[in-house]
């Protein structure tokens, strides 16, 4: 069975390449940036995150802003704060946390859904979390579209990602959900997927007519130790999935570019 970000029974709108959950993860890696490459040419702005941006797409750091929004669900990105719901919840199975995670597998993350109650309930749990990571979201708790997830369409800004990720290390039942965001499987370790050492989740999925949106949130190593927090997305500039990973490949590297100049994220863990 396929595993995808788009939540739902649509296998014929998940790309040929994403991984299965039958395929084990594998550790995150890239070769966009390291220690080494990354320069400091000062503390970076919102003006440079303008200029990083290509046509139809959004960066957001956390500490600095974000630019204009593009139009994408939350897709799979909500399995990490759903995750951790189910985690403190006491209702999570490690395994089908793990695989909502790593390969993004729906099945998993519907299991952990249901395991917080009645969709009204799970919403609020899920929520909850959000609201302790900084971000007032109202989670989708309803069907919105016949084939989708309910919590799959729930909106959530880029900026709110970034936030979100930038206090994830201090968020009680986190750790098991990072170190899950540490192990993406391969055919999902695009964009942030290409810095060595990020933490991340993504998602992706097909609008109302049937062009991608693709995202991804998470932390990215600064170089001296710490990490900063960001979220990226991009609506296809063709429509096809392959064009907006290759979209957040070049956000993502810009981002590794100034990876020394991003601020840290606010919170230190314990």
């Amino acid at each position: 069975m396929l595993a995808g970000c788009t939540i739902g029974d649509v296998a014929e709108d998940i790309p040929a390449d994403v991984t299965s959950s039958e395929d084990g993860p594998a550790p995150t890696r890239g070769g966009v940036a390291s220690e080494e490459n990354n320069t400091n040419s000062g503390e970076i702005t919102a003006t440079d995150l303008q200029d990083m941006a290509l046509p139809d797409t959004t960066i957001a750091v956390a500490g600095v802003g974000s630019t204009q929004e593009v139009s994408v669900p939350a897709w799979s990105t909500i399995k990490v704060p759903l995750s951790i719901a189910a985690v403190r919840d006491g209702s999570a199975d490690v395994s089908a946390l793990t695989s909502a995670i790593t390969v993004s597998d729906n099945a998993a993350a519907e299991q952990l859904w249901e395991g917080l109650g009645q969709p009204a309930e799970a919403a609020e749990k899920v929520e909850r979390v959000l609201s302790e990571g900084g971000v007032q979201t109202q989670v989708s708790a309803q069907v919105t579209r016949p084939g989708f997830s309910a919590f799959g369409q729930t909106m959530w800004t880029t900026e709110g990602q970034a936030t979100f990720a930038s206090h994830l290390q201090c968020l009680a039942g986190a750790q098991s959900v990072m170190e899950a965001m540490g192990s993406i499987a391969g055919g999902q370790n695009y964009g942030l997927g290409q810095i060595p050492g990020a933490m991340y989740k993504g998602g992706w999925g097909p609008n109302e007519s049937g062009a991608y949106g693709v995202r991804q949130f998470g932390l990215i190593p600064r170089g001296d130790g710490t990490f900063a927090a960001v979220a990226i997305a991009a609506v296809s500039p063709d429509g096809s999935y392959e064009s907006g990973q290759a979209q957040l490949d070049q956000l993502a590297q810009k981002l590794s570019e100034r990876a020394a100049d991003l601020p840290a994220k606010e919170c230190s863990g314990s």
